[in-house]
């Protein structure tokens, strides 16, 4: 894989839309930039004292362990108001890690397989 130096960089970023931006320049690369809204996480019901069942522990989780932590998790968001947005993001962003809109990893990356074909 051989890589480009960019001399200039054009971003323009427009709320919840994909931009592109052509080179100006031969030798120079196109751009896309993405916009997310995040707003949705100020209202998520995962914020506070229980955010830690979200994600894996710094030291190694048992199978049962990672199971009951995650089925806790997925409780929460069946209560949560933006599990929808939630999960949208995880999978616009491809998150690789922890319980987002009540799917874990292995469950989001089975949906983008699906989905993909």
């Amino acid at each position: 894989m051989r890589f480009r130096k960019i001399s200039r960089i054009n971003l323009l970023l427009i709320p919840c839309s994909v931009v592109s931006v052509p080179p100006k320049q031969k030798g120079e690369a196109e751009v896309t930039a993405y916009h997310l809204d995040e707003s949705w996480q100020m209202k998520a019901a995962c914020r506070g004292p229980r955010a830690d069942l979200f994600f894996p522990p710094t030291h190694f989780e048992k199978k049962d362990e990672k199971e009951a932590r995650e089925r806790e998790a997925k409780l929460i968001c069946d209560t949560c108001s933006v599990k929808k947005s939630c999960l949208q993001y995880a999978l616009r962003i491809r998150e690789p890690h922890g319980v987002w809109g009540g799917l874990n990893e292995a469950e989001r990356k089975q949906l983008m397989a699906r989905e993909a074909s």
